[in-house]
């Protein structure tokens, strides 16, 4: 039987609330323990040890936490055959993406979480993880990078998007399709997902980690008749800046013409969930950079990643194309 470590972070899995409502509840109040006990059959897919990392909302997680569950997988590896993260779902895609980018292992590594408390009425947490484990423990899960199961979709790190506030089904890959199922608790074609691998492959002894983690950035979204105030203090105080912009990432002349004489890296995204944002001459001159298909808060990360390997602007294009 394969062995799994369940790392739990907290989220609305381990959320409790008033009995059978499903809002107004407290995230992260359960432990990872209270949570694997509620899934009934989790012994027939795989023995199971368990770490609690943090037990917060997942709109508190913070670089550190996740670099740490990072270092502790590289840890453990040896010990076990697959890993499965509980997180929250507000920020599950950022922190997927992170280790997806700096994760050397290719054993599976999968988050899931619920977007209905434990004290629901009819509560998606076990189901989930219950999917999620069998995921884990599979060798059709093996080297494909960082996954997330979710109602019985499986979404690469790269892609998977949360797309609903309130639906079960609450994340996707958007115009990219899925990377596979879970359909009767068997696994349908998993694809073959982008895997980062050592692409930004860190330890605690690496300097780089350093100087990444206070890198601070200034995410700008634009709207009609904005002027450019908060783009130019973004562009004077810190040392990148992503922007949300319309439709294919556009923004107005006035925009276009203050980013236009930066000298700092500038993502241009869409504050559209889905697409791919295309090259435009108008925009794209000097140190704009376009993000391809990633949204503005996984742009964020593989700037601040990209900056604390290099500087240089060409290197910092070539990450987003190649990626």
């Amino acid at each position: 039987m394969k062995k799994i470590l369940l790392i739990g972070t907290g989220g609305t899995i381990a959320g409790k609330g008033s009995e059978g409502k499903s809002s107004n509840y407290c995230s992260g109040t359960l432990s990872v323990k209270d949570i694997i006990s509620a899934v009934k059959g989790l012994d027939k897919v795989a023995h199971f040890d368990f770490v609690q990392a943090s037990n917060i909302d997942s709109c508190n997680m913070t670089k550190e936490i996740v670099y740490n569950i990072a270092y502790l997988i590289e840890e453990t590896e040896k010990d076990y055959d697959g890993f499965v993260i509980t997180h929250g779902t507000d920020t599950m895609e950022e922190t997927a993406f992170l280790l997806n980018l700096t994760l050397k292992t290719e054993k599976p590594v999968v988050l899931t979480g619920s977007m209905r408390p434990a004290t629901a009425t009819s509560p998606d947490g076990p189901m989930n993880l219950y999917e999620a484990s069998v995921l884990a423990a599979s060798d059709r899960a093996y080297g494909k990078g960082v996954l997330v199961s979710f109602a019985e979709i499986i979404s690469s790190a790269r892609d998977v998007q949360k797309v609903s506030t309130f639906r079960t089904n609450a994340f996707n890959q958007r115009d990219l399709g899925e990377t596979g199922a879970l359909i009767h608790i068997g696994i349908h074609p998993i694809g073959n997902p982008v895997h980062f691998g050592n692409l930004f492959y860190n330890r605690k002894s690496d300097a780089r980690i350093a100087a990444f983690l206070p890198i601070r950035f200034y995410p700008v979204i634009f709207g009609p008749d904005m002027d450019t105030n908060l783009l130019e203090y973004a562009i004077k105080n810190y040392k990148g800046v992503v922007i949300a912009g319309a439709g294919n990432g556009g923004y107005n002349d006035n925009w276009v013409d203050t980013v236009a004489n930066t000298t700092i890296p500038i993502i241009r995204c869409s504050r559209i969930a889905n697409g791919i944002i295309s090259y435009d001459s108008r925009m794209d001159r000097n140190y704009n950079i376009i993000c391809g298909s990633f949204p503005p808060q996984k742009s964020r990360l593989l700037l601040q990643l990209a900056l604390s390997h290099s500087d240089d602007t060409s290197y910092i294009k070539e990450v987003f194309s190649k990626y």
